[in-house]
């Protein structure tokens, strides 16, 4: 594909995430539930901002515009691993151009192994005899004429019985011997000691006395050490790769962003000094109080527990005849005085209740059609 086509085609299928990424940006929430991200504003390196939908406990639909999500950095590289290798399922045409759009990032020379991980050339100064005694050095920039030293790094000496090459290496040097090099005649050893060396090339004045010391087998005496090593890219450089505009705005579209691939973003917590949160949701304003219907209904006219024939009107009933049996009568005797008033305040009142309730549970009902 034409240079220009791509970088048209991956611009296109990233303004096109604004529209499509509510159905692709899935979000875990601090809460253990999952927002929508509804559109994407802005990408950095480290973060994505956008508009978040989710729902809360209660069922409501809530939006936020400004939230900044974080991707987790294992699954950012994994998913970048993925389109180095070609192995990311997605359509022909968006996996051709982010290939390319990553690609393009990668500095010259470097190289993806199969399964997508960058590895980096990285050369080296050239490696020296290592000396055995001090040696004089200008002092560039110092007082000191000359600085006393071992000798240079990185440095290499052949040792005897069994055979062995002994390198050593400044241990913030980017360049270190690959382990294909160190392991290639048998099982390598790596110890960290501190001599006052100088660094080759560098200001003769800037000594350092930390350095690796690799010990590595080999059949010769002979000093064969390159002089430049593959490293491979750490996850955090390729998850860079990654927080780009032209390679979030396809995935997203494409549905091809995994649910894992940011971190639990907290709602409470995570929108920026100029965010706006709306509750999605919310119901319009009901009635007020002066919406009420003030129509008085006077029960009274329909309830009227006195007339009722089969409630009692009086604690002293008369007595009860029935033929063939000797009379009877309810006589409480000497409680008569306190029971009487009992009745007639509490019981009766909670029948003239219950009586109101099930009239009026009659009508409902049948209004209803319950």
């Amino acid at each position: 594909m034409h240079r220009h086509a791509r970088w048209a085609l991956a611009g296109i299928l990233g303004l096109a995430a604004a529209s499509a990424a509510s159905a692709a940006v899935i979000i875990p929430t601090a809460s253990g539930g999952w927002a929508t991200m509804s559109a994407i504003t802005s990408v950095d390196t480290a973060r994505i901002v956008g508009n978040l939908r989710w729902t809360d406990s209660l069922g409501n639909v809530k939006t936020a515009t400004g939230v900044a999500v974080r991707p987790q950095i294992g699954a950012a590289a994994s998913l970048a691993r993925g389109i180095l290798a070609r192995r990311l399922v997605v359509g022909a045409v968006v996996a051709t151009a982010l290939y390319e759009t990553l690609s393009t990032k990668l500095a010259p020379g470097t190289e993806i192994s199969a399964d997508g991980t960058p590895q980096v050339v990285v050369a080296g100064t050239p490696v020296v005899a290592c000396t055995m005694s001090y040696i004089k050095v200008p002092a560039i920039g110092t007082a000191s004429p000359t600085v006393s030293a071992f000798g240079y790094l990185p440095c290499a000496y052949s040792s005897t019985a069994p055979t062995r090459l002994i390198i050593r290496v400044p241990v913030n040097s980017s360049w270190q011997p690959s382990e294909s090099w160190l392991n290639q005649y048998g099982a390598s050893t790596k110890t960290t000691r501190a001599l006052p060396f100088v660094l080759q090339g560098g200001d003769h004045a800037d000594t350092t006395s930390g350095f690796y010391e690799y010990q590595r087998p080999q059949p010769t005496t002979a000093v064969d050490v390159p002089t430049s090593s593959v490293t491979a890219m750490s996850e955090a450089e390729q998850a860079q790769l990654l927080m780009d505009p032209e390679v979030i705005g396809p995935l997203a579209s494409s549905d091809a962003i995994p649910p894992n691939f940011f971190e639990p973003v907290d709602l409470a917590t995570a929108t920026s000094p100029d965010a706006t949160t709306d509750e999605g949701s919310e119901l319009p304003d009901g009635p007020d109080i002066g919406d009420v219907d003030r129509s008085v209904f006077d029960l009274r006219s329909w309830f009227n527990p006195s007339q009722w024939g089969f409630l009692p009107q009086q604690c002293h009933w008369p007595a009860i005849e029935v033929p063939g049996y000797p009379e009877w009568r309810i006589d409480l005797g000497e409680h008569d005085a306190w029971s009487c008033p009992l009745l007639s305040t509490y019981v009766a009142t909670a029948m003239d209740i219950v009586a109101i309730l099930l009239f009026l549970g009659i009508v409902i009902r049948t209004r209803t059609g319950g």
